[in-house]
């Protein structure tokens, strides 16, 4: 489907000062979903087969983009990010599909954060937020836009 193509219609923002700003540069984002899962086979169980149901569940966002040399102020930085990181600090996050109308949000961590630079290429990164809680869901609307979660961090 063409409406996908190149990742242009789902991007990542993180809230600070107030606002969410894009991330500056950003080449690829992914969301994986896990769910620890708890075994409830029992020996009665019959043929053997094993059972298990899901408790605990978790997520996870990577990210890479490029460093750029200005901060123009409309988007996060390298620099704004692993600040993020070496302070620990728990932000809120949103992705937003203008293709589906849809968003997903929540809090999160950054834990890991690298950068690589090559010879005559650009200088690149890459990072994993780890969540905090629960992702929501929500169709998008003007109020929507700056919506936060009423939690206090």
């Amino acid at each position: 489907m063409s409406d996908f193509k190149n990742g242009v219609y789902k991007l990542l923002y993180i809230y600070v000062d107030n606002e969410y700003f894009p991330i500056g540069c950003l080449t690829s984002n992914s969301f994986s979903e896990q769910s620890d899962m708890l075994e409830t086979t029992t020996r009665q169980n019959a043929g053997g087969w094993k059972t298990s149901i899901p408790t605990n569940q978790s997520y996870s966002i990577s990210f890479s983009g490029l460093i750029t040399t200005s901060e123009n102020g409309n988007n996060l930085s390298y620099r704004d990010i692993q600040a993020l990181k070496r302070n620990k600090t728990q932000f809120y996050w949103k992705t937003n599909s203008e293709v589906s109308g849809y968003f997903d949000f929540g809090r999160g961590y950054i834990t890991s954060l690298s950068s690589n630079a090559e010879i005559d290429s650009f200088i690149d990164f890459s990072a994993e937020i780890i969540g905090y809680g629960e992702v929501i869901t929500q169709e998008e609307d003007q109020s929507a836009l700056n919506y936060t979660l009423n939690v206090t961090i």
